[in-house]
């Protein structure tokens, strides 16, 4: 993967995790992954992404825990047109 192509991926959120994930089969623990791909983060753009691993893990803890509320809802109930535009609302604000 190219310089370019790899900053492009760690600027959005879902390209910062999946690189995440991709760390993980390297390393011994999660926050190894993290400080891995945080001190190539910061070689990119001169900061951290995020300010700690805690603040990480939680925000790919709830970005899990919503994905599989959403797939619940999708694969598991149908839906009529007002709760299927209620939960294209909600999809947007998490993705955002």
């Amino acid at each position: 993967m190219s310089n370019q192509t790899r900053i492009i991926q760690l600027i959005s959120t879902d390209g910062f995790m999946s690189a995440f994930w991709d760390i993980v089969p390297n390393t011994t623990t999660h926050a190894e992954a993290y400080e891995q791909l945080e001190t190539e983060y910061h070689s990119y753009f001169g900061r951290n992404r995020y300010s700690s691993f805690e603040s990480f893990r939680i925000c790919r803890d709830y970005r899990n825990k919503r994905g599989n509320e959403i797939e619940e809802i999708f694969f598991k109930k149908k839906l009529n047109v007002q709760q299927t535009q209620s939960l294209a609302i909600r999809i947007n604000l998490f993705v955002v």
